[in-house]
């Protein structure tokens, strides 16, 4: 799993790093920037070879985050941001609008219309208020399972 996010203070930079290592507790194998110093292959390449290898990518969504991944930045402001959203959303137009990978991520006070417009139309979590839920859909284990099905009734 790969977490996306927009540095946005040493607070969210931090809350991001409690979010991916409370996952990482849990057994998913997630990462950030946070845990890499200076890629051989450069920023760029890595996030890009980052986001192609992840099952899923969690969206930690902020306004900061949406500003940078709808363009409403000045040239050179939130590269970052503006690369990584640049990509997934090649993803889910790639897929013909489809998303399985990428989820958005709400830390706690951080409201919905935080979320950029382009993943607004898919399942969003809160963290860390519904981190059982997130689990359970990385995990693949619903909270509720079909009955299985019974045997058609016969009529005359």
């Amino acid at each position: 799993m790969f977490i996306s996010y927009s540095q946005d203070s040493d607070e969210h930079k931090q809350r991001v790093l409690e979010l991916t290592e409370a996952l990482r507790s849990d057994g998913v194998e997630a990462i950030v920037d946070q845990y890499v110093t200076a890629p051989s292959q450069g920023w760029a390449r890595w996030m890009a070879d980052e986001l192609k290898a992840a099952q899923f990518v969690l969206v930690v969504a902020s306004e900061a985050y949406r500003k940078k991944a709808e363009g409403e930045v000045p040239t050179g402001a939130g590269r970052g941001v503006k690369w990584e959203s640049h990509l997934t959303v090649q993803d889910i137009y790639d897929a013909d609008a489809s998303n399985e990978k990428i989820i958005p991520i709400l830390l706690d006070g951080i409201g919905d219309e935080a979320i950029p417009q382009v993943l607004r139309a898919w399942t969003y979590y809160r963290w860390p208020a519904n981190s059982k839920e997130l689990l359970r859909r990385l995990y693949n284990k619903p909270k509720v399972v079909p009955t299985p099905l019974g045997v058609p009734k016969k009529f005359d």
